[in-house]
Formats: C-alpha cells, structure tokens, sequence
C-alpha cells in the first residue's frame, strides 16, 4: 500500500529549521536519513500549475493549466477561469485503476471526479480556492463524510487579513478545527478497506503560509515581535499535528510505503508584480492603461464592501458568471491590443505576453527575430531596475516559459516570467531609463510561492535520488511503487532506490 500525503504550498526550509529544533521527529528523520528533498516547481510560471504538474506528471505545456484563477483565453484577450476538466492530461490513478488497483483519493487541489469501481474520490470538501464543483464517487461519500465529520470550519471565509488580533486568533482557532478534522477524515478513509494508493492533500498549510508569513520576516511592516511569537506558535502547533500523524501511520501500517510531499514552497511576498505595468509603460513597450472617472478602484470597493457582505453577494449569482464579469471588470482598462507586450494576472512572478502576430488577434510584434529581439531587450531593460528600499537590483531573472515547458499548450502560457529578488518591500523603484516609480501592493496575502516543493520517502530501506528531481517525477514514482509500469506519455522518472533488495530506476 502507498499512502501519499502532500502539504499544500509548504516550504520545506521551515519544516528543516523546526526539525533541528527537535519539533518534527518525523521530518527529521527524513533529513537524517537524507529521503526528504526539494523538488523544482513550475511556481515561477504559477502557483496554479503545480499540483497539475503532480497528478498528472507533465508539464504546464501539456496540461495546460498556469494561473488557473485567470488565464488568458487563446485566441484573444479576455482572461477566463480555468477550472480542473480544462487539464489536458489523465491523472496518476486513472493509470492505476487500468492496472487494477485500488484508489482513494481525498481532496487533492485540481481534480475532477472519476467513475470506477475502485475508486473512491472526494473532490472539494475543504479548498483553498475551488477548482471544480464538490462531489464524490461514490455520488454519496462527499455527505457520509460531512454527516460525520462536519464541514470544513473554513467554508463561509472569503479570504481577507485578519484586522486585529481576535480576527487572527479567530482564524487560526478554525485553521486548527479544519486540519483535524481533515486529519481524522483521512484516518477513516486509510482504514475503511484494503487500498493499494491512498493520495491526499492537507490544503491548512497553504493559509498559514500564505498570511502568517510576515509574522516570520523583521523587516515587514506588519511584524511586531509579541503577535510574531504567539502566531509562529500557531503555525508550528499544526506542523506538529501533521508530523505526529505521520508518526501513526507509519505506526500503525509497517508494510506502506509513505510519502510526503508539497507542490510549492512558501516565503515572502515581497513582488514587484504590482509596478509591472508602469515600468512597461514608462520603458514604451505598453500603451498606458484607458483612464475611467466612472470605475471605482476595484480593491477599495472590495474593502469597502467588506468580505462577508462580497461572499454573500457571489452565490446570488451563477458561478461562470459572476467569473466572467469580475474578470472583464478587472481588465476593463487594459491596451493588450495596442502594445507590443501586455502583463498578464498572476501571483507573485510577473507573467509577460508579447502581441504576437499572428497568434493575438492584433498583433504588433512579428515572429523570429524580432520576437527574439524585443524579449531579450525587455529582460535587459527590467534588469535596470533596483529596489530604492534595499539599494539592491530588483529583478532577480527574467525566463523564457518557452524553455522550461514544452507541449502543444506552451503557447496558451506568458512568454516571459519575471523573477524578483524578493527580499524587502518594493514600494519605490528607480531605473536610468524610467527614473523613479512607485506604487503599494495591494494583497492581503503577505506570502507568496516559492519554485521549489519537496519530496520524501519514510523508511530505512528506501533512498531518495542526491539529483535535483522535479514535480512531473512524484506521478512515475507514486506509480511504481504501487506496483503500475510507468506510462510512456509520463514526463517523469521514478525517484526511488531500494537499499536492500532492488532498484526501481
């Protein structure tokens, strides 16, 4: 049997720093034996193809999916949702349940449901953000689960800061309730019946990393040292939840194999993606943005609305809807059409699209040289730039998507990614070729996604590749040791020797 646990977007040099610590037996264990490592995550392109890049083993090129939250439409300029059935890629189990195995599956970010008498899925139960409408397969297992466990606590939250410090222990208080009760849903569904793959994915992680994260950074505006201590103490007291769960089920299944793994790691959210488009503008690569007295600010009416009122005003609506008109909202004053590269939505990297002739239905630019040209001038013009917080270049790389993905869906991605130092603020920036700009960030996440997740493998007997590995090798890997020859159209390779009596690669 394999049971395989993922941590949603968890870094993994906060999990080691509390292993040396003495806080996680389980993780250091992992180090000491060295069966725990980083993985190279697609997160430079977006968070929202990671976990896509793990489940079905390829790249964002081939399964199409990137900043899933918005994403351009090919073949235009609108921005759409995309939603988990736009993966173009079959997940990891349909190839396991081909071979005849048995699968549970339980709330894994990004999957649909899939029918087969063995397998059991839940798809939604408690989500970061939704992917796909809930259900199950079984149709009932999603409410046999609620009627004994309850609800995720986190349902009704629509994702804003806490304002002081009741909003913070309120949150992390519900944090706490939903990862146990994920917790003791997954011991029920480990233990119902004989499984040869057991995946699941505990998404906590993900919100403590994403707004706890400045109460671990000095040098962020919003860190004050006593409310830092009581909230680190949060965040460890979950991570010793899930390490001690580690320790049971290695406890009480010997003969499974157990991994761990996260699609993403998580630090600061110090982005410069918020001045992306003055700086294309003052550079004269964008047409700046059409100015309407009319449009509120779209951030001050959602604070102005406040977050309960905006949840409550969502479900009057039909869900492709209410995305539609936000997402035309949010870009109702842009000039993608009339510039010669336009700034895509994303998380923390800057995500860039040149107006390609030929592949933008007005396109500027021309295929060849002159789309070489104008993106190497562009990574050269960015790196101008210094932070005027730090004195310090502000952009770390600029990457060619290009490059690092391949498949006949590379082209619905941004051409360029802007990497950025990521070590301070970025509130005013200074470049001889714009002078200065300025700007706030406006995100109520005050940490962001880093490139690299992990992966690890419990037991002795097992040993984990000293070469860097990628997401796209967790499915091979998932696979052969719940005993399924690893399909050809899979990108990956498996990770895992075994000391004792063979070797899987």
């Amino acid at each position: 049997m394999v049971i395989a646990i993922g941590l949603d977007s968890m870094d993994l040099d906060l999990i080691r720093r509390y292993a040396d610590e003495g806080h996680l037996p389980f993780y250091s264990t992992l180090f000491n034996q060295n069966n725990i490592q980083k993985a190279l995550s697609f997160s430079s392109i977006s968070s929202g193809s990671t976990w896509p890049s793990i489940t079905t083993g390829t790249n964002p090129g081939r399964h199409s999916i990137a900043f899933s939250h918005r994403q351009l439409k090919k073949g235009s300029y609108d921005i759409e949702k995309r939603t988990a059935d736009n993966i173009k890629e079959p997940f990891l189990w349909k190839y396991a349940l081909d071979a005849g195995k048995k699968v549970c599956v339980f709330d894994i970010p990004k999957t649909i449901p899939y029918t087969h008498e063995n397998l059991k899925i839940i798809v939604g139960w408690g989500a970061e953000s939704w992917s796909y409408p809930r259900c199950s397969h079984p149709e009932d297992l999603l409410q046999k689960i609620i009627d004994k466990h309850g609800e995720w606590p986190l349902i009704e939250w629509y994702h804003q800061q806490p304002r002081n410090e009741e909003g913070w222990d309120l949150l992390s208080e519900n944090l706490h309730k939903a990862l146990d009760i994920r917790i003791n849903i997954i011991r029920d569904l480990i233990s119902d019946d004989q499984t040869d793959l057991f995946f699941s994915v505990i998404t906590e992680t993900h919100m403590f990393g994403h707004f706890y994260q400045h109460w671990y950074l000095t040098n962020h505006p919003q860190y004050e040292e006593r409310l830092a201590q009581k909230y680190q103490a949060q965040f460890l007291a979950a991570l010793k939840k899930i390490d001690s769960f580690h320790l049971e089920i290695k406890d009480k299944y010997p003969e499974a194999v157990l991994l761990t793994m996260s699609n993403s790691g998580m630090g600061p959210n110090f982005t410069g993606t918020h001045l992306l488009n003055p700086m294309l503008e003052k550079l004269g690569y964008k047409k700046p943005g059409k100015k309407k007295k009319w449009r509120p600010d779209l951030y001050t009416l959602e604070n102005w609305i406040g977050p309960d009122n905006l949840h409550f005003i969502k479900k009057l609506f039909p869900t492709k809807f209410w995305n539609d008109i936000t997402r035309k909202a949010l870009h109702s004053d842009a000039t993608w059409s009339e510039s010669q590269v336009f700034v895509l939505p994303s998380d923390h990297t800057g995500n860039l699209r040149i107006n390609l002739k030929g592949r933008e239905p007005q396109g500027k630019v021309s295929e060849g040289e002159e789309f070489e040209s104008l993106c190497q001038r562009i990574k050269e013009d960015l790196m101008t730039f210094k932070n005027l917080e730090t004195g310090n270049q502000l952009v770390k790389d600029v990457l060619r998507i290009a490059e690092i993905t391949k498949g006949s869906f590379t082209d619905h991605l941004p051409d360029l990614a802007v990497l950025w130092q990521n070590e301070a603020p970025v509130n005013k920036i200074h470049s001889p070729l714009t002078g200065e700009i300025s700007g706030s960030l406006r995100d109520k996440r005050t940490g962001s996604h880093l490139p690299y997740g992990f992966f690890g493998i419990a037991g002795q007997e097992y040993e984990c590749p000293l070469t860097e590995i990628r997401l796209e090798d967790i499915a091979a890997t998932i696979l052969q040791l719940t005993g399924v020859e690893t399909p050809n159209n899979l990108e990956g390779k498996n990770l895992i020797k075994h000391k004792k009596t063979y070797d899987l690669q």
